[in-house]
C-alpha cells in the first residue's frame, strides 16, 4: 500500500504569526502586522494634517505669523536676479554695505532658485510662497520614501504636515523650505546608502543654502569617513567642486563678504547662550529627547542612527545658540526620521508604534494651537486691507520710501515699482544723510502687545514721527498704517 506524499509548495510554507505581532512573508522579511484600528487612527491623523496644512496656506499665509522683513530681504535679491541677472538688492542699500552689488549676507542657492521661478512665473508674493509650499510637500513625499512600511509612511507624513514649524515654513518666503528639503534628502540618501560622491553633492547644496546646514553636512561627512579613506576623499572632492561657484562669487569682493556677514551675525554674537526663553526650550528640547530615545531603542543601520544623532545634536546647539524665530524647524526631519526608524524595528511593540506617534502628534497639535492663540487666529483679511490701501493710496508715488514696523509691506511697494528701503534687524543708528535721502516713511503697527514680530516697543519715538502723518486702521483694528510725509 502506497502512502501519498504531499510535497509542500512555497505557498504552503508560511510561518505562524508570532507573539510580537510579526509574520513572515515569502521573501523571508519580517514586517509588522498592524490592526485595522492602527490604520484607522493613522488615516485620521493624516487627514487632519493635510486639512490644517492647506487651510493655513489658503487663509493664514500672511498672518500666521505676520509677514516680516525677512521675506522682503529674500524676495528683493531674487527679483533682481530674475529681472536684472544679478544677486543684488536695493532694499537694504543704506543699512547693509554693498547690498546693491552683492548679496553676501546669506548663501545664494535659495535666492537663485526663487529667482528662477520668478523668471518662469513672474515676481509675485504668491509665486514666492508657492515655492515654499512645493518644497514642503516634496519633503513630505521624500519622508514617505524614507519609510519602508505603509504604516510608518502615513505616520511620518502626518507628523510632518501638522508640525507648526513646517506649516509656517511652507508659507514663508525664507530659505528654510529649501533647507528642510535638503535635510530630508540627506536622511534618505544615508538610509538608501548612496555613493559618497552623491553625499558630497547634498552636503554642498546644504552649505550653499544656510549656515545651519553645517550640522547636516558634518553628519554626511562622518558617514563618508566611516566608509573609509577613499570614500571620504571622494566626498571631499565632490563637495569642493560643487561649492566652488559659491567660493568664486565670494572672491568677487571678499572684504564686502566679511562686512556683510559680520553685520548679519552681530545680534547672535551679542546674545548669550544662557539667555534662552523657557518657551523656546520647550519647543526644541522635548523633540530631540524623544528622537534620542527612539534611536536608542533601535538596532542595526548604524550609519543612519549615527548620522541622525550627530546632525540633530549639532543642529540643536546651533538652534539654541541662535535663539531665533522658527529655527526649531531644522530639528523636525531628524525627529520624525528617528521615530520611523525605531517604529520599524522588529522588537518595537505595537503599543509603542501606536502611542509614540500619537504623543508626538499631540505635542505638535498643542504647539500649533498655542501659536495660533498667540496670533489670535487672525486670518489674512486685515493684512490684505493694508496692501489694498497702499496700492490705491497715491501718497507714496514718486517718493523715496523708508518702510518701518510690522507686518512688513515693503515687498508690495517694490512690486508697484516704488523706491523703497527697509531696516535690517541689526542695532544701528541712522546714517548722517538719512534725512536728506528720505521724504516718506510708511510705518505699520500691529495693535497688540510688543512681541517678536513688532519692530520696537509701542510708544518709542522715531525721528520721522514729527512729520505730517496720515493713518489708516483696518476694519477690526488689528493693524494701523501711518504714512509720514516730510
Amino acid at each position: 500500500m502506497h502512502r501519498k506524499i504531499s510535497i509542500p509548495t512555497e505557498f504552503s510554507l508560511r510561518a505562524k504569526p508570532q507573539k510580537n505581532g510579526f509574520k513572515t512573508k515569502n521573501s523571508g522579511v519580517q514586517l509588522p502586522r498592524e490592526s485595522k484600528q492602527h490604520f484607522s487612527i493613522t488615516n485620521v491623523m493624516l487627514a487632519i494634517s493635510v486639512v490644517v496644512f492647506f487651510l493655513h496656506f489658503l487663509f493664514y499665509r500672511h498672518s500666521f505669523p505676520p509677514i516680516n522683513v525677512d521675506e522682503a530681504s529674500f524676495f528683493s535679491p531674487a527679483q533682481s536676479f530674475a529681472e536684472k541677472g544679478r544677486l543684488a538688492s536695493d532694499i537694504h542699500r543704506n543699512f547693509l554695505p554693498g547690498a546693491e552689488k552683492y548679496t553676501y549676507w546669506m548663501p545664494p542657492l535659495y535666492i537663485v532658485l526663487l529667482g528662477t521661478f520668478f523668471q518662469l512665473f513672474g515676481s509675485t508674493v504668491m509665486v514666492a510662497k508657492a515655492v515654499s509650499l512645493l518644497l514642503s510637500c516634496a519633503s513630505a513625499m521624500l519622508l514617505t520614501a524614507f519609510a519602508k512600511e505603509k504604516y510608518t509612511k502615513l505616520v511620518g507624513a502626518s507628523l510632518f504636515l501638522v508640525c507648526p514649524f513646517i506649516i509656517i515654513t511652507s508659507a514663508f518666503i525664507r530659505v528654510e523650505a529649501l533647507a528642510i528639503f535638503l535635510t530630508v534628502l540627506a536622511i534618505v540618501a544615508v538610509r538608501k546608502q548612496w555613493n559618497t560622491g552623491l553625499l558630497g553633492v547634498v552636503a554642498a547644496l546644504g552649505i550653499m543654502t544656510h549656515p545651519l546646514m553645517l550640522a547636516c553636512a558634518a553628519g554626511l561627512g562622518l558617514v563618508a569617513l566611516r566608509k573609509g579613506v577613499k570614500p571620504l576623499l571622494l566626498f571631499a572632492a565632490v563637495f569642493a567642486i560643487m561649492i566652488s561657484p559659491y567660493i568664486w562669487y565670494i572672491l568677487q569682493d571678499a572684504a564686502l563678504f566679511k562686512e556683510q556677514m559680520t553685520l548679519q551675525f552681530l545680534r547672535k554674537a551679542k546674545a548669550s547662550f544662557f539667555d534662552l526663553k523657557p518657551m523656546y526650550l520647550l519647543q526644541s528640547v522635548p523633540m530631540v529627547l524623544f528622537a534620542l530615545f527612539a534611536l536608542y531603542k533601535g538596532k542595526g543601520e548604524k550609519n543612519l542612527r549615527l548620522f541622525l544623532s550627530v546632525s540633530m545634536l549639532l543642529a540643536l546647539v546651533i538652534v539654541l545658540r541662535s535663539n531665533e524665530f522658527n529655527y526649531q524647524v531644522y530639528l523636525v526631519p531628524y525627529v520624525i526620521a528617528a521615530f520611523v526608524l525605531a517604529a520599524e524595528q522588529k522588537r518595537s511593540s505595537e503599543l509603542f508604534r501606536l502611542v509614540a506617534p500619537l504623543a508626538l502628534f499631540g505635542f505638535f497639535a498643542a504647539l500649533l494651537f498655542f501659536k495660533l492663540m498667540k496670533y489670535q487666529f487672525r486670518t489674512d483679511k486685515d493684512f490684505n486691507q493694508l496692501v489694498s490701501h497702499i496700492q490705491t493710496n497715491p501718497l507714496w508715488k514718486g517718493k523715496t520710501i523708508f518702510a518701518a514696523g510690522g507686518p512688513d509691506v515693503s515687498t508690495y511697494l517694490m512690486m508697484q515699482g516704488a523706491d523703497v528701503e527697509r531696516q535690517i534687524p541689526v542695532p544701528q543708528t541712522l546714517p548722517a544723510n538719512w534725512f536728506d535721502r528720505y521724504n516718506h516713511v510708511i510705518e505699520v503697527r500691529e495693535n497688540q502687545p510688543a512681541g517678536e514680530n513688532n519692530f520696537e516697543e509701542p510708544g518709542t519715538a522715531r525721528p520721522w514721527q514729527h512729520w505730517k502723518a496720515v493713518s489708516f486702521t483696518t476694519t477690526d483694528g488689528a493693524y494701523t498704517i501711518t504714512q509720514y510725509l516730510k
